[in-house]
């Protein structure tokens, strides 16, 4: 999940940090997410907001011990793992805190994800495409007691096509997706260490890759931040997970 995950931007904190009146009681929040990306951006999305993320039970599979402690308030899952295994997370969440709301986050929901969640008792779908504002407000509606339902689902249903998410990524004819334009502010080299980067490998590793003293990378890296606008290493893979055309991810990676 995702650059797209959640635009992790300075403008975020100044966006989304007041809550609705009357809703500035803390809600213990616990993320259940296997990819370690995505859960450092969640932690810093959430940061300076009124849900304050759990250092207990990150992963898909928590434990049935009771180690999550008190009972959390809402669980925010990634849901782009297999339906089956996300399902079987939700079933034993709920089971073990009845009373916690859930919200599933993924980077495209079909109808049948969409309906087996909400029989699994998920209060709200988030696309981290919506962007951070959107989603902050969504946790606080479902925390009303509201199910949030992305637009692009609810277009979904009325126009009897089966997904959402995806709809809103720019593709071509051939149904390919287009890179982000400033794909094409990088260098060969540049997006070659981005790649690297998403794939979590240190500077050592890319330098050893390459060919290139560990100094240089350090250098190629500093521009790299500067052109997308990430302000760390974490910042920048996410984003290239989601902006790096598949195909060069691929072919680095062969």
């Amino acid at each position: 999940m995702s650059g797209k995950l959640f635009d992790f931007e300075a403008r975020r904190l100044g966006q989304v940090g007041s809550a609705a009146p009357g809703s500035d009681k803390e809600v213990s929040t616990v993320l259940v997410c296997n990819n370690p990306l995505v859960r450092l951006g969640l932690r810093q999305l959430l940061a300076g907001t009124r849900f304050v993320v759990s250092d207990a039970a990150y992963t898909a599979e928590p434990s049935l011990d009771g180690s999550l402690g008190p009972s959390p308030d809402l669980f925010i899952i990634d849901g782009n793992g297999p339906l089956e295994q996300v399902l079987q997370s939700i079933d034993r969440l709920k089971s073990q805190n009845p009373r916690a709301r859930v919200v599933l986050i993924a980077d495209a929901f079909s109808l049948e994800i969409a309906r087996s969640g909400r029989n699994a008792g998920v209060n709200g779908f988030c696309l981290p495409a919506s962007g951070c504002e959107v989603l902050i407000k969504s946790l606080e509606l479902v925390m009303l007691g509201e199910v949030v339902l992305p637009h692009s689902l609810i277009d979904a249903l009325l126009d009897g096509t089966t997904e959402a998410g995806k709809t809103e990524e720019c593709s071509t004819d051939s149904g390919t997706k287009l890179a982000n334009p400033i794909v094409g502010k990088l260098s060969t080299r540049e997006t070659e260490i981005l790649s690297c980067l998403s794939a979590g490998e240190p500077n050592k590793s890319i330098a050893r890759n390459f060919g290139v003293a560990e100094a240089t990378v350090k250098n190629h890296l500093k521009s790299i931040l500067k052109k997308i606008g990430a302000a760390n290493r974490t910042q920048a893979a996410i984003w290239a997970k989601e902006n790096l055309p598949e195909s060069t991810e691929t072919v680095l990676r062969s």
